[in-house]
């Protein structure tokens, strides 16, 4: 019997042992392992949480910069039309002003052409008064002798010449 009562304390032995190793060695083991496997999972957790934060700034930033660049399309677009009109109201003040100084100087112009054949007129007018009034040898009335050169001006004006 000492062959049974011997695998028998090996086995009391084994369980106690087994017991002592589990209790006092597995357990604060297998603790510690669980607690390093989640501190491992919280921070691949958090790699992952950054990568997508990551991504998530990329797309904003991407999505910000075509944004940035539309407006300034926009912008440059405005200020090309603007110029373009700016261009073409400059353009059609110039018009405008140049069609009135033109206007206005032909005005003068013909003003001046009818002051100077007025003037002309009147000199010829003076002229031949004096001219018939040696010729005749006697002084002639100015108010008739002027009355018969507009005839005589109207007459050449109504013949053509």
């Amino acid at each position: 019997m000492e062959l049974n009562a011997t695998i028998f304390g090996q086995w009391i032995t084994f369980f106690f042992l087994f017991f002592l190793l589990t209790k006092f060695l597995y357990s604060p083991l297998s603790r510690v392992m669980k607690q390093r496997t989640a501190k491992i999972q919280e921070g691949l957790d958090a790699a992952e949480k950054a990568r997508i934060d990551l991504e998530n700034a990329k797309t904003f930033y991407e999505d910000q910069q075509v944004k940035a660049k539309i407006e300034a399309q926009e912008i440059i677009q405005k200020a090309q039309d603007r110029a373009v009109a700016l261009k073409n109201e400059i353009v059609s003040q110039a018009k405008e002003e140049s069609k009135r100084i033109v206007q206005k100087s032909r005005e003068d112009i013909q003003f001046e052409w009818e002051k100077a054949r007025v003037e002309l007129r009147r000199e010829m007018a003076d002229i031949i008064f004096l001219a018939t009034g040696k010729v005749l040898g006697a002084a002639v009335d100015r108010d008739r002798h002027m009355a018969l050169i507009t005839d005589v001006v109207e007459h050449v004006k109504a013949n053509g010449a």
